[in-house]
Order: structure tokens, then C-alpha cells, then sequence
């Protein structure tokens, strides 16, 4: 509908709009959803920020991240930094063990946390007289979750082989983040002599102090509407480009490989991407790491799929979460176990919760008729 009215005066009415009013209304063709893309794409560009926050909840090192460009093609908006700011790895709320801070995780600006209800609504006052404490509480940890709010990105390894000072990719299907590594100092040991002349190491420096300098953030905008709508799935980033790359892989008889590893994301934010060249050597490291081809994380997420549950709610449990940092003594069939049994738990009671609210609600209306 918006198509017949003057780009000046379309533009006009999305200024008016939130990102949630322009994606409902953006219609169903491909020039009116290239048209409200570009008016969300300018609205972030206005007025929103990616958050990036380094380490678990509580964790103070952090940096805002703000629209820096749009690739209407693909549908990708690029966020980068406004200063050149050096984040501190070191985890300073850690008291032994792992002193280093390995995850991070992305919040949209634009994000709320979703309510389960409207309170002001007559169904809200039912089901608090509904449910006792325990009850409200599972509804609104189990039916306000979304992934998008609670994944968490690992950190590539700092001890990776390779120049120290390259760019350095992490990601998945949804977002693709470039970073660089600094070390502040390098470990040194100390010698002292003994007895018979000999030098031996007596103690060592401090760790090294490592920090990150984020580059850019690339995300599906579809990635950022499904932290605001529960019900949109997000697309996978550069889907032309990684579709190339697997019929290339199958073209020289590699058809198991690790689509999110660092080397595909690298080649998916290169010239080459665009170009449709894959290099011999993607070629040949893919193919000579087909064994790493299920991360922690895939091999999970299969595992939930396998056994009847939505993979996704991978990232509502803090256990999980923990074990996908590295921070957890579980086996992978144990976190799917429990998982699975947590869900299983929850689908028998919300069916219960549904059954008992239903019946408050139907006999209330019964004596409001009488």
C-alpha cells in the first residue's frame, strides 16, 4: 500500500513508527520490505546501540556499539565502536581458577524483557490469584524467555597459533563479531642459581594482561527483531554466501564441516565472499578438519532436537550456559538430560496452570452473568 505513496512522504509516516509497528506493517513483497528494512535501518541508525558486555552477569566491562552501515543486499547492518577502547580481560569478580573473561553476550538497545502478561488487564489479576508464588514464578522464567536475550558468544582462544595481532572472528548463523587481541605483558621467569651453578626457574610474573579492541558487529536484522517479537526466527547471515561456499565444499567432497568455525566467518566478512572465490586453502583446512565439525554448542543443540525439544531453549538455563563456557563437570548426555527432563517438567505443569486458569476464568464469568 505504502508503495503508491511518495518515498518523502513513506519515509515521513515510518519516522513516526517503532522498529516492531514498521517490521508488522512492511507487507509481504520484496520492494515494500526492502523499503520498511531501510526505515528500520534508519531508525537504529538515529536513535539504538548493541550493548556488548564481556563475562557472566554482573560483569562490568562493556562497550556500546552504534549503527555504522547498511548492506541492503543482504540485509545486514554493521555496528561498530565510537572509540578506540581497549577492554580489560581480566575477570575481576573471579577468586581462583579461570582469571580470564571468555564470554560475552549482545543486547539491542532496542530490546525490552517481555511480560507475560498485561498487567492492567483482568487476566493478569486472575492468574496472580491463580498461582502461588512458585507457580508465577516457573510462568515467567519458562514463557518470557527468549534466546536472543540470553545466548552467550565464546571467545576465540588467545593461544591460537597465528600472528597475535590479526583480526580475530566469533559468531554463528545470526551475527558475526571481529575483534583484535593486545597483551599488555609477556611472562617472564625468574631464575636463580643453585648449589652446583646451575640456573632454575624459582617463580614466574604475573599473567600477562590481555584486553580485546572490538572492530565491527555484523547482524541480520532479522537477528534484531527477534529479541523484540517472540515469534520471528532470525535468518541466517549471508545465506547467498555460505549456500556458495557449502556447493563449492561438495564440489571437492567436503560435506561435513563447521559452518560458524573462525576461518568461515573470516571468509564471509572478506572481498572474496562477495566475489564468490573460495580460496584452496579454506578448502583444505575444512576439509582437514571435518572432524571438528560439531562445536559443543551444535552437537547440543542435535542432541535436544533428536530427543523431541526446541534447541533453542538451550540458552535458558544457567547450567548450560556455564558448561558451554567451559565452567561445568558435565558430559554432553547429562546437560541434555536435564534439559530435556526440566522441559518435560514444565510442559506437564503449564498444561495444569492453563486447565486451573481457564476454570477460575470460566466460573468468574458465570457469576458476573448471574
Amino acid at each position: 500500500m505504502l508503495l503508491n505513496i511518495a518515498p518523502e512522504v513513506t519515509a515521513n509516516i515510518y519516522s513516526h513508527m517503532d522498529i516492531e509497528n514498521i517490521y508488522r506493517i512492511r507487507g509481504v513483497s520484496k520492494d515494500s520490505k526492502a523499503i520498511a528494512e531501510r526505515a528500520i535501518w534508519d531508525h537504529i541508525a538515529q536513535e539504538e546501540h548493541v550493548n556488548l558486555r564481556l563475562g557472566e552477569k554482573g560483569s562490568n566491562v562493556s562497550l556500546k556499539l552504534y549503527g555504522h552501515s547498511y548492506d541492503a543486499k543482504n540485509r545486514v547492518i554493521e555496528f561498530r565502536p565510537r572509540e578506540d577502547i581497549m577492554l580489560n580481560l581480566t575477570d575481576t569478580l573471579a577468586t581462583s581458577g579461570d582469571l580470564m573473561l571468555r564470554t560475552l553476550q549482545l543486547w539491542f538497545s532496542g530490546w525490552k524483557h517481555h511480560q507475560l502478561l498485561d498487567q492492567s488487564t483482568e487476566t493478569f489479576e486472575t492468574a496472580m490469584r491463580t498461582m502461588n508464588r512458585t507457580e508465577n514464578a516457573n510462568m515467567l522464567f519458562h514463557e518470557t524467555y527468549n534466546p536472543a536475550h540470553e545466548k552467550l558468544y565464546l571467545l576465540p582462544s588467545v593461544h591460537d597459533l597465528g600472528d597475535p595481532d590479526r583480526t580475530r572472528y566469533v559468531g554463528d548463523s545470526e551475527v558475526v563479531l571481529a575483534l583484535q587481541y593486545h597483551t599488555d605483558k609477556v611472562l617472564t621467569p625468574y631464575y636463580s642459581r643453585t648449589a652446583n651453578g646451575l640456573a632454575s626457574i624459582t617463580a614466574l610474573a604475573p599473567p600477562p594482561e590481555r584486553s580485546v579492541k572490538i572492530i565491527s558487529l555484523h547482524v541480520s536484522i532479522s537477528w534484531i527483531l527477534s529479541g523484540i517479537c517472540q515469534n520471528v526466527y532470525p535468518v541466517e547471515i549471508y545465506a547467498s554466501y555460505r549456500q556458495h561456499l557449502s556447493r563449492t565444499l561438495s564440489e571437492h567432497y567436503a560435506f561435513t564441516y563447521n559452518p560458524n568455525c573462525e576461518q568461515v566467518l573470516a571468509w564471509l566478512m572478506s572481498d572474496n565472499a562477495e566475489k564468490g572465490v573460495v580460496p584452496e586453502a579454506l578448502i583444505a583446512f575444512l576439509k582437514e578438519h571435518s572432524h571438528e565439525a560439531l562445536s559443543r554448542q551444535t552437537e547440543v543443540e542435535r542432541m535436544l532436537e533428536s530427543a523431541g525439544v526446541d534447541s533453542s531453549v538451550l540458552w535458558k538455563y544457567g547450567f548450560a550456559k556455564r558448561w558451554l563456557a567451559g565452567k561445568g563437570a558435565f558430559v554432553t548426555e547429562d546437560v541434555v538430560r536435564r534439559i530435556q527432563t526440566m522441559e518435560e517438567r514444565w510442559q506437564k505443569e503449564r498444561q495444569s496452570l492453563m486447565r486451573r486458569l481457564a476454570k477460575v476464568k470460566a466460573s468468574e464469568r458465570e457469576l458476573r452473568n448471574q
